[in-house]
This record gives structure tokens, sequence and C-alpha cells, in this order.
């Protein structure tokens, strides 16, 4: 999750999460990064290692347990996370459209699901790690987009009684996020 699986807005936005959080967990547990060992020569001889592994199942565990690891230090490691990060901020700033909104792929008109999404990302990403990150003004951006948008569907549901009692996913969302972010509100 660290890397966008595909240029999407939703995966990059996930992306970032992942490295803000990451980057906060090392931050919190200084060393995290840089807690296990090298190498065991089982995990250097591939030839020994596949035969270990036939005879002793348990070895794959605390081979997976030391991949993890590995994994877990390339994730925390700061140069690849500030890379990750700027590289998924970069790629975010092209899929905002000028009026705020997000398009899932680049070209694509903007999407209050795909807005939402990503708004989510950044706010819940600010709420863990207690401080504005490099995106909070694409994200208020975003939440005016997404406040006109939900405007225009409270009105439609006015007008329409049979839509009254029924919030769609998207607004509980948006009502989510709304609690999230730190902003002025309009009276609207």
């Amino acid at each position: 999750v660290a890397v966008p699986e595909t240029d999407n807005a939703i995966s990059i936005s996930a992306a970032l999460y992942a490295n803000l959080a990451a980057e906060h967990i090392a931050r919190q547990i200084p060393g995290v990064a840089t807690s296990s060992t090298s190498k065991s020569p089982i995990e250097k001889n591939q030839e020994l290692k596949n035969i270990i592994l036939r005879e002793s199942p348990w070895l794959a565990e605390a081979l997976e347990e030391n991949d993890n690891i590995s994994k877990l230090e390339e994730l925390l490691n700061k140069d690849e996370m500030a890379n990750r990060m700027r590289n998924a901020e970069d790629k975010l700033r092209k899929l905002q459209n000028e009026d705020g909104s997000w398009s899932w792929f680049e070209g694509m008109s903007g999407s209050a699901h795909i807005t939402t999404v990503v708004v989510e990302h950044i706010a819940e990403a600010e709420h863990l790690t207690g401080k504005e990150s490099t995106m909070h003004g694409a994200m208020l951006k975003a939440m005016e987009w997404l406040d006109t948008e939900e405007m225009r569907r409270y009105e439609k549901m006015k007008k329409d009684k049979s839509l009254a009692n029924n919030l769609s996913e998207r607004t509980l969302h948006y009502l989510y996020v709304s609690s999230l972010v730190k902003r002025e509100l309009t009276a609207n």
C-alpha cells in the first residue's frame, strides 16, 4: 500500500496515507526501522533454504517473519518514505481539478466519490499525526467543492420527498470527513 498499484487517485491517496502513518510511527518510536538482524546463512543460500523448508515447514514462518521485518525496514526508510510521499503528493495534485474535485484517472472529470475518498485519506492521516499535511490546502479546496455537491443533493432531497430519509453512503462519508477536517463552515 505504501506504493500505489496504479496511478488512480484512490490508490495514490491510500499510499500517501500509509507513508504519512509510517512517518508518524518512525517519529514516535525511534529506531523501529533498524531493529532487524542481518540475513542468516540459510537465507543467503537458496538451495539450503529449499532443503530445510521441505524438511522443516516451521522454518517458513521464521523466514516469513524476517521478510516482514525487511519490508517494515523498507517502509520506514526515511529517504524512500520521503520520496514516496513526494511522488504521491505530486500525482494527487495533477489529478485535482481546478474546481477542487479529484478525478479517478488523469483526464477524467471530477467525482464526488473519488474526492470524498481522497479527502478522507488526507483527513485521517492528519488526525492520526496531529498535524497538517502538505496536502491540507488541496483538501480544503476539495471540501469546498464537496460542500457544494452535498448542498445540491440536500436541495434535491427537500424537493423529492421520497428521498427525505435516505442518506447515501457518500453523504455519510462526507459528514464523517467534515467532522475530521478543521475549517470554518458557512451557514449552509
